[in-house]
């Protein structure tokens, strides 16, 4: 996480390793360290992570406390912008294996059983995935729900994953092995 050190007294930032004025006096790049900016009086402050751009309108740079002043973007315009992005996604997955069922009505040669259960899986995840979209009522719940992973470490062994408990969009089923299909 990046910091700067404030002077309280004027506002004014201050960065390790850059060169700077303090009444009158000159430090160098190698006096611009915690330590001196500590004996100036000067506080750390810990810059608070950034609004996400896509969810937020964020003015300028962060404040003297390290946070940002932003501005949540309207809730409806984001609900329609994703609700479309998940409609791109679910073509764009079921757009590869289309050839198939083309091939399936010219030839009558039946898709393999698991090309056939993942498409008809992504034509019941799409709806579904728009559904908890449509159904956010805040800014942050909405971040949330596009954001956060479907899976994290499982706290009790870190080298398997489990299900997160916080909300997140269904995720989309796995391909099948593309080993097992081939163009005919």
């Amino acid at each position: 996480m990046s910091s700067f050190f404030l002077d309280q007294a004027t506002a004014q930032r201050y960065n390790v390793g850059r060169p700077f004025v303090y009444q009158g006096r000159q430090y160098t790049s190698a006096g611009a360290n915690p330590t001196k900016f500590a004996e100036l009086g000067f506080i750390e402050v810990q810059i608070q992570p950034r609004p996400d751009d896509r969810f937020y309108i964020n003015n300028g740079q962060c404040k003297d406390d390290g946070s940002w002043d932003s501005t949540p973007r309207d809730l409806d315009d984001l609900k329609v912008q994703w609700v479309q992005q998940q409609d791109q996604e679910e073509y764009s997955l079921l757009s590869p294996t289309d050839w198939m069922i083309t091939r399936k009505a010219e030839t009558g040669q039946d898709l393999e059983p698991e090309w056939s259960q993942y498409r008809s899986d992504v034509r019941t995840v799409g709806p579904v995935r728009r559904s908890q979209i449509e159904q956010v009522t805040t800014v942050p719940e909405l971040e949330a729900l596009v954001t956060n992973p479907a899976f994290i470490p499982d706290p009790n062994d870190p080298s398997k994953q489990i299900p997160n408990p916080e909300p997140h969009l269904q995720p989309w089923p796995d391909v099948p092995d593309l080993d097992s299909t081939t163009r005919r």
